[in-house]
């Protein structure tokens, strides 16, 4: 129920649902296709059926999942793709207008006790959280809230918003494939890329790939015909964007009354250690 009505208040449900009738045929992107979809707006109940991918699918990610470079370059492919695709000033970008943006989505979240709870996940968390970040704990919602404003004014796409390593799965060929559209929105590329990292590669792979992964990204991304990103934009964006995707774990980690326990106990601290440590590792509050 808790859920349910979370999807209704925040607009999930209907995200998804819009996202495989009208976005997700124009993707050339590995993601499920949809036979039918579903919401009832008063009782915020939803049905997607979905084509089966099991016999297809070589593994469905967990946290500790491994993710090669070949595997991080499909994922980093598959964001641009998908970026690209429905980037600000292209014909298709008008097929947005009926989603939420990011920046209105986490106002939402707000409602939820989204700053309570990820403040007392942060200081619950210390375990797995760089000392030195965690030291600055008091810059850390402030710093949100600006990341989130800056993301509202920045050139805007079609992003899926919760791509932490647990929505992805793995074809054959370490082709990689994105699922659960809910969270989908519009907003600024550069959350979907920094959440994608710092989930997906443990921390020493993360340091060791990092920068050459952010240049494919912008390469692919003109590729795709979206220009003048350079690699300095690109980086600065990865960097000022990891904040919200620790909220998005540390309210995990201490959900408020009313929110269900989202996640296996095992998981959420993983995360939050491979996100916090990127943080600390690129200097994150320090861009602010």
């Amino acid at each position: 129920m808790a859920i349910r009505l979370g999807f209704g208040h925040t607009g999930s449900g209907s995200s998804e649902i819009y996202f495989y009738d009208r976005l997700r045929p124009q993707l050339d992107i590995e993601a499920p296709n949809c036979y039918y979809g579903n919401l009832d707006t008063e009782t915020f109940n939803s049905i997607l059926i979905l084509g089966d991918i099991s016999d297809e699918v070589e593994s469905f990610c967990t946290h500790e999942t491994h993710i090669s470079r070949a595997r991080a370059e499909s994922q980093i492919l598959l964001l641009a793709k998908m970026h690209a695709r429905f980037h600000d000033g292209n014909e298709a970008h008008k097929e947005l207008s009926e989603l939420p943006t990011w920046f209105d989505f986490f106002q939402t979240t707000l409602d939820f006790g989204l700053r309570e709870g990820s403040n007392q996940g942060f200081l619950d968390a210390q375990e797995v959280i760089p000392p030195s970040l965690y030291g600055r704990f008091e810059e850390i919602w402030p710093a949100t809230l600006e990341s989130i404003a800056e993301n509202k004014s920045l050139p805007k796409t079609f992003t899926h918003n919760d791509v932490h390593l647990k929505n992805w799965y793995v074809m054959p060929g370490d082709r990689m494939g994105l699922a659960d559209w809910q969270c989908c929105g519009v907003g600024h590329w550069g959350r979907d890329l920094a959440y994608t990292l710092s989930t997906a590669l443990t921390v020493e792979n993360r340091r060791t790939w990092e920068e050459d992964l952010v240049r494919y990204y912008v390469e692919e991304l003109s590729a795709a015909g979206v220009a003048g990103v350079t690699f300095d934009d690109a980086w600065r964006h990865y960097r000022k964007q990891l904040l919200s995707s620790l909220t998005w774990w540390t309210i995990t980690y201490r959900p408020t009354a009313g929110m269900p326990d989202m996640q296996p106990a095992d998981v959420t601290p993983a995360f939050i250690r491979r996100i916090s440590t990127a943080m600390d590792d690129l200097g994150t509050l320090d861009l602010f």
